[in-house]
């Protein structure tokens, strides 16, 4: 049945860790993640902190969404039902991203410089996943094979754990859980929705950096670091 918890980062780990071993161990082929959310980052689970051991998968100290996808991507060889949707940075319909919105030069900077860094995550998950713009969604939606889970949380460091949220997770077995997938891929297909490819999302950062030279520096050390 439906459980209302506001422990979202437990949540979402769990579902996360779940497909893994459903890949992994029990070997199956066709890996489903869908992460909808208006803004995104490449939140770090730590390990120790989700009481998490196997003797048959390490996962380190540590990892991020984009070692999972990754991973995902390598065990099923498909990016079907890898599914990345996020708001448009150049919707009409909502400005959320659009740093001409503020008139203060260095609110604009700080804004584009958060594009930049949700871009080059996009543009390392392109390889393994589709990534989707919407020009106007502000739902949070996260389905895996074996649950739903729908909340307040975007997928960012805010979301996941400094912000106080809450949300609904919907086990598979629950018949609640198909009409969650049911809404995520009307999502996916709302008039307006795009699915973008890696030159894409590059040229935005370009069109960014071209902007705001401030930003060059940044850009590459997010490089680095990616």
């Amino acid at each position: 049945m439906p459980v209302v918890s506001r422990d979202v980062p437990l949540i979402i780990f769990n579902m996360i860790v779940g497909e893994w071993i459903r890949l992994k161990i029990k070997r199956e082929e066709t890996a489903r993640l869908m992460i909808i959310s208006p803004w995104l980052s490449d939140v770090l689970f730590p390990i120790r902190n989700f009481g998490f051991n196997s003797n048959i998968l390490d996962l380190g100290k540590h990892f991020k969404v984009s070692d999972f996808i990754r991973e995902l991507y390598i065990l099923s060889r498909s990016k079907d039902e890898l599914i990345i949707v996020t708001l448009d940075y150049d919707s009409r319909e909502v400005d959320y991203k659009n740093p001409k919105r503020f008139l203060n030069i260095e609110e604009q900077v700080n804004q584009a410089r958060r594009n930049v860094t949700e871009l080059r995550l996009l543009v390392l998950l392109s390889d393994y996943a589709r990534i989707y713009l919407h020009p106007r969604n502000h739902a949070k939606v996260y389905i895996t094979y074996y649950g739903a889970y729908i909340g307040s949380s975007n997928y960012t460091v805010g979301g996941l754990y400094n912000n106080d949220e809450a949300g609904v997770y919907i086990p598979r077995s629950d018949p609640m859980y198909q009409q969650a997938l049911q809404l995520a891929m009307r999502i996916v297909s709302e008039n307006g929705v795009r699915e973008v490819k890696k030159s894409e999302l590059e040229k935005r950062i370009q069109r960014y950096i071209s902007e705001y030279p401030e930003l060059e520096s940044m850009v590459s050390y997010v490089e680095r670091e990616f």
